[in-house]
């Protein structure tokens, strides 16, 4: 039974049909193995100070250190420990003592770095995703659906070979990894019922203690008869990416096309986009655009294109920013306080509003691929009154002035 889980959790259609990112993996891998310590340290913990607990919060302060989700663990940690537990004050303090030195490190680089990565999680997100009830929720349910599919599927299926065995479990893990599953899950659940976005590999790190806790529960049959199910099904959706990403010409490209037009258009013209963009924004210090993606794009081309020409400050303008930060708090606005600076916009827009910023203003409409879009070329830009007007309330949004360490609103006002 053992084997079978194990291969099981690796024949997941999880990592099949979603985008792993990396933070999931070390989260996932040191999560469920500080879980393990832990519930074996509570179990064993002869006195006040418990070494296994100590290593359980070392592996855990890790996990954290990869994703914020590592909080969530700890309530099934505090519900399974609390009431059983003979020496409660000794094994929070050892669990504490491991998990300090991770935290610590985490808040000394937040510290030194805008808090960046805790206003990203705790205010950008918050602020930023409108969805509705209704939606976000049927988008969770069928994540959720995807993550479990094969293991419900045996759990409904129906065969004469199934026979009743004992299990055999440490007493209280079962229980201890259905916990650390279920909490989490109905976390992003009530998440999902308030309008904020899921992402489908938010559930990979969840799926070491789910499969764990099945493979407890359930007899050999049943966990068999689930490895097959996820067989098939992670087979058909491997092979199914295999043929689009063989000729993704044929397969893939209509549909960026249609959904992302302008984006696709970049991505294979390039080079006709940078040779229209290089004449208008000749010796220009700054190229400002509506996104992060396409800022970067516009860079790289420039780099790959004309490699002799200027390097001008790719940025993203505020008004138009999703998020409000990072490439806005590492501009030096100071420095381009007068010189040339283009504002590129996609759609028929009034540029009116972008004048008043310069001296002068040359505004050229182009068309691209079926986009239509906006290159303003202004001249003696006045990056201090737009800093003040444009860009300090977007970043005041997502950094409040109570913020504390190396980077406040007035550190990063470069305009003064």
């Amino acid at each position: 039974r053992a084997r079978l889980t194990a291969i099981l959790f690796f024949m997941l259609p999880l990592p099949f049909v979603t985008v792993i990112s990396f933070p999931d993996l070390p989260l996932m891998f040191f999560g469920f193995f500080a879980s393990l310590l832990f519930f074996r340290g509570v179990k064993e913990q002869k006195g006040p100070l418990s070494p296994m607990i100590m290593m359980s919060g070392a592996l855990w302060g890790s996990a954290f250190l990869s994703k914020y989700f590592a909080v969530f663990l700890i309530p099934g940690f505090l519900v399974h420990a609390w009431p059983t537990s003979r020496h409660r004050l000794g094994g929070i303090l050892s669990f504490v003592a491991g998990a300090l030195p991770f935290l610590f490190q985490h808040g000394l680089w937040n510290r030194s770095h805008c808090w960046a990565n805790l206003v990203f999680n705790l205010i950008t997100r918050q602020k930023t995703y409108e969805g509705t009830a209704l939606s976000t929720t049927g988008f969770y349910l069928v994540h959720l659906l995807i993550a479990s599919l094969p293991i419900w599927l045996a759990f409904f299926h129906r065969s004469s070979r199934v026979e009743r065995e004992e299990n055999g479990s440490p007493d209280g893990l079962r229980r201890f990894l259905l916990m650390l599953w279920a909490i989490p899950v109905l976390t992003f659940g009530l998440t999902a019922l308030m309008g904020r976005g899921q992402g489908l590999h938010w559930l990979l790190f969840l799926s070491p203690f789910f499969v764990a806790w099945c493979g407890l529960a359930f007899e050999t049959s049943r966990i068999r008869i689930a490895l097959y199910y996820s067989m098939a099904i992670s087979g058909i959706s491997a092979g199914a990416m295999s043929v689009a990403f063989a000729d993704p010409a044929r397969w893939l490209s209509s549909s960026f096309e249609r959904r992302f037009h302008f984006d696709y258009s970049l991505i294979t013209h390039t080079r006709d986009f940078i040779s229209v963009l290089g004449r208008e924004a000749q010796d220009a210090k700054a190229i400002f655009t509506w996104s992060y993606s396409i800022s970067s794009q516009i860079g790289q081309g420039l780099r790959r294109f004309l490699p002799n020409g200027s390097s001008p400050v790719l940025g993203v303008l505020p008004m138009d920013s999703r998020y409000g930060r990072v490439f806005d708090w590492m501009i030096d606005w100071k420095a381009l306080e007068g010189q040339t600076v283009v504002f590129l916009k996609l759609g028929k827009q009034n540029p009116d509003e972008y004048s008043s910023w310069f001296k002068d203003v040359k505004i050229v409409p182009i068309e691209f691929e079926g986009s239509d879009l906006l290159i303003i070329r202004g001249s003696g830009f006045r990056a201090v009154s737009f800093w003040r007007e444009k860009v300090l309330p977007e970043l005041k949004i997502y950094y409040p002035p109570f913020l504390p360490g190396e980077c406040s609103i007035k550190e990063v006002d470069h305009a003064d």
